[in-house]
């Protein structure tokens, strides 16, 4: 009685530890999708960022170069980015 009670102690020592390698691949390929998933995230707020301030950068050196009265390019380059950003967020980020 004893030896079965070591043989099924062993069982379940193999299941166990089988259970907790499946579970430890499970929890790293979820931590490998959320990443990808804030990559991709933060990709797209850097793009977002970076659209506004050339935005905002060529409309000074345009404004000047053209000699605006009132800054209209200022204005209008960074609305036409965030628009067009905007647009292209929600195309990469809708579900195909």
């Amino acid at each position: 009685m004893v030896i079965k009670i070591k043989n099924s102690k062993r069982a379940f020592a193999k299941v166990f530890t089988r259970f907790i390698d499946l579970n430890k691949i499970t929890i790293l390929k979820s931590r490998q999708e959320s990443n990808k998933q804030l990559m991709k995230y933060a990709g797209l707020g850097t793009q977002f960022l970076v659209a506004i301030g050339l935005g905002i950068f060529l409309g000074i050196k345009i404004d000047k170069w053209a000699n605006f009265s009132f800054p209209l390019l200022v204005w209008l380059l960074p609305l036409l980015m965030i628009i067009g950003i905007t647009i292209k967020i929600v195309k990469d980020t809708s579900s195909k």
